[in-house]
């Protein structure tokens, strides 16, 4: 699938983190590279550039020579437009503050201009203060924004009207079904939410009256381009989607702070979307990707996205074939949430993420109501250190057809009695592959994986390294840990382990088969690989695995070793 789409969205990213231009084609119908038009068009200077966060080099003030350059790089038969040549624009405000004139009006008036045969080019070549009383900035389809780098975009003017909207929507919202809304790309900007000051609440509210608020809001679009966008003191999530196919988000700057401050959230149903580079912290969960949430479902946030009568409205659905990858997280909250309370989430695969957090790593849970539906998750090189944990670093609940996981143990303080891969009474996963790289030189803050009471699996297959990174305490915490639930087949396949007391300890749950398979277990302090202190292990299944004792505690049959 990622192959497909990057070929059918290609965005190059240069040295100096920008995108590389890419126009609409009203007749090829896709994205490609862009074309030369004619003539130059000419824009006048824009404002200076606020103080940009740490690793954001886009930090500069935009020139004549910028907009010049992205107005040369489009597609024949685009009309330009840059923000300071609008008639009647103030271009007066702040991406720090909540100052400057509405220029809402203005612009909308050329957003309005896009159609299949003109699309628009709008280059925001300053910053424009943006008042969302009774609506917002409304995107047609065949519409790009383009921003000539982080120090320009919009700004949320704050304000006490309680009917305020998301700043950014699409014309055409449609929260099932196939999209009407098209080709949207939105670039280079930042838009700073101006969470403090209030839109129609207090001060990091994330309602107005009771519409949870967002900086983008697109519902419902095919063909969505992100790219190079900063969402900066978010009142509620920095971007919303929902009803997306064909998306492509990259190099995302997230600095969210307020209470249910996701950084991207996904509202199924979404299919064929990738998100790759995203970077910052948030006050809730970086990535989202909610199949069922509960703007349907509970009188404490109904009707949250809008009149869930009105087919305009998010609604729930699938979420399929999404690639999440190079994520760096500032001590957000969370890294990511996938949420299912009936509706499927499949062929998901989130990569290489790293950085700090302060409560939870992943989220993978059912929804209160009913029961999830995991096909198969993908979670590959993630090395995260929380800096508080109020639960399980990553959580799982509810139904999986496969979760497969690569992780990376570092050494950190945090403790906690919930396992680093956590699971509840829902959790019912029929394949899960581990597969650990721990350099833990105290040993593991807590069981790597712990089964809670009703929890199931039914094949397990643990593989990789336990080493103390030249440390020579015993870790007293296993990799694996039975309080109860059930285990069909637990495989430890090619695990070296070294300086741990037991890989696995039950004490109350139920295996049927252990398999030690290629691989060892070594200075174990005279403790054994498996601990069976209550609970049931009915087969040990011994194959080239080197260990000074296999077992300890009652075992139904031990074959292919000795105790």
């Amino acid at each position: 699938m990622a192959k497909g789409l990057l070929a059918f969205l290609f965005c190059a990213v240069a040295a100096s983190a920008r995108c590389e231009r890419i126009a609409v084609s009203p007749t090829a119908g896709r994205w490609h590279r862009a074309r030369t038009s004619g003539g130059a068009t000419t824009v006048g200077g824009a404002t200076a550039a606020p103080t940009q966060p740490q690793g954001d080099n886009n930090a500069r003030a935009a020139t004549t020579a910028d907009a010049d350059a992205a107005a040369n790089a489009v597609a024949t038969g685009t009309s330009v437009v840059c923000l300071s040549e609008i008639p009647g624009i103030n271009m007066n405000g702040s991406l720090t503050s909540s100052t400057g004139t509405d220029d809402k009006a203005a612009i909308q008036a050329v957003l309005n201009t896009a159609s299949p045969s003109a699309p628009l080019f709008l280059i925001l070549d300053g910053v424009s203060a943006i008042d969302t009383s009774g609506g917002g900035l409304l995107l047609k389809s065949y519409t790009t924004i383009h921003g000539l780098g982080r120090n320009t975009g919009l700004s949320w003017l704050g304000g006490t009207n309680t009917n305020q909207v998301p700043l950014l929507q699409n014309a055409n919202p449609l929260g099932t079904g196939a999209p009407t809304d098209t080709d949207i790309a939105l670039e280079n900007f930042t838009i700073n939410g101006n969470m403090t000051a209030g839109h129609g609440n207090g001060g990091g509210n994330p309602y107005s009256g009771k519409l949870f608020l967002s900086n983008v809001r697109l519902v419902g679009v095919a063909r969505l381009r992100m790219c190079g966008l900063r969402s900066y003191h978010s009142t509620g999530y920095g971007f919303h989607l929902a009803n997306i196919t064909d998306a492509y988000i990259e190099n995302t700057r997230v600095e969210n702070g307020g209470q249910n401050s996701d950084g991207i959230h996904v509202n199924g149903p979404a299919s064929n979307v990738v998100i790759d580079h995203v970077s910052g912290v948030a006050g809730d969960d970086m990535i989202a990707l909610t199949a069922d949430d509960c703007h349907e479902q509970y009188s404490s946030c109904q009707g949250a996205y809008g009149d869930n009568s009105l087919p305009s409205t998010v609604k729930q659905g699938a979420i399929t074939r999404v690639v999440v990858s190079n994520v760096f997280l500032e001590n957000s909250y969370g890294g990511w949430r996938l949420l299912s309370g009936g509706n499927p989430i499949d062929d998901v695969t989130i990569r290489n993420v790293s950085g700090t957090v302060y409560s939870i790593i992943g989220y993978m849970d059912r929804f209160t109501f009913g029961s999830s539906n995991f096909g198969a998750i993908n979670i590959e090189d993630i090395d995260v250190v929380p800096t508080r944990l109020d639960g399980s670093a990553f959580s799982t609940g509810g139904s999986f057809r496969q979760l497969n996981m690569n992780l990376t143990c570092k050494d950190h303080t945090v403790t906690n009695n919930y396992g680093l891969i956590g699971t509840s009474g829902s959790t019912a996963i029929q394949t899960l592959n581990l597969r650990v790289a721990c350099s833990n030189s105290n040993g593991l803050p807590s069981p790597l994986l712990v089964m809670s009471t009703g929890a199931t699996v039914g094949t397990l297959n643990l593989s990789g390294t336990y080493d103390p990174n030249g440390g020579s305490t015993n870790g007293t915490n296993p990799l694996i840990y039975l309080s109860g639930g059930t285990i069909t087949n637990l495989l430890l396949s090619d695990l070296v382990a070294d300086h741990i007391n037991n890989l696995v300890q039950n004490f109350g749950g139920s295996i049927s088969t252990v398999t030690l398979s290629g691989g060892s277990h070594t200075n174990a302090g005279g403790n054994a690989t498996v601990l069976n202190s209550s609970g049931t292990i009915s087969n040990l299944v011994i194959a080239g695995f080197s260990s000074s004792l296999y077992s300890s505690g009652t075992i139904g049959s031990v074959s292919g070793g000795c105790r």
